[in-house]
């Protein structure tokens, strides 16, 4: 009988220990990470604006306009994000919408790059010489282009560089 009472104590000695062993691990932790975590807002103060300092330096920051909301305009200087809608569809669709309808031709384009250097967009200008008419065309790598910009009146101006006298 003693062994039986013996074994008893031991068991229920054994589970207090196992459920002091799981409270540890589980407070101890909790405890130990128990810290004031920063809401996003908080958080993006903190932050450094740029990965790359040095683009910031030529580049103005593009922040959402602090004062939106007023009916006075952003300080002198600001670079305001916008939303504009564009017209997007397949490249040939766009090129033939383009050259059929407008009869406008290639003038010039440029690469537009990211942050690593690699190319993410070609700009193309394409205007018609006789109705002055451009387009400006965002192309993609997934086959997608995108009207940016149209208007009328186009006209070429060369830089000139002056001659000193």
């Amino acid at each position: 009988m003693k062994q039986i009472i013996r074994a008893v104590q031991l068991l229920i000695t054994k589970r207090k220990f196992i459920l002091f062993l799981g409270a540890v691990f589980l407070l101890v932790p909790t405890a130990a990470c128990a810290q004031v975590i920063a809401s996003p807002d908080e958080q993006a103060e903190t932050m450094p604006e740029s990965l790359w300092p040095e683009q910031e330096q030529v580049t103005p920051s593009t922040q959402p306009n602090p004062i939106a909301n007023q009916n006075q305009g952003a300080p002198y200087g600001t670079v305001v994000m916008m939303q504009k809608s564009v017209k997007c569809n397949d490249t040939s669709v766009i090129k033939n919408y383009i050259q059929n309808t407008g009869g406008m031709t290639p003038i010039t384009f440029g690469t537009n790059l990211n942050e690593m250097g690699a190319i993410t967009s070609l700009i193309q200008v394409y205007a018609n010489p006789i109705n002055k008419r451009f387009v400006i065309i965002e192309h993609f790598a997934t086959k997608k282009s995108c009207i940016l910009s149209h208007g009328n009146d186009f006209e070429i101006m060369l830089l000139r560089q002056e001659i000193p006298n």
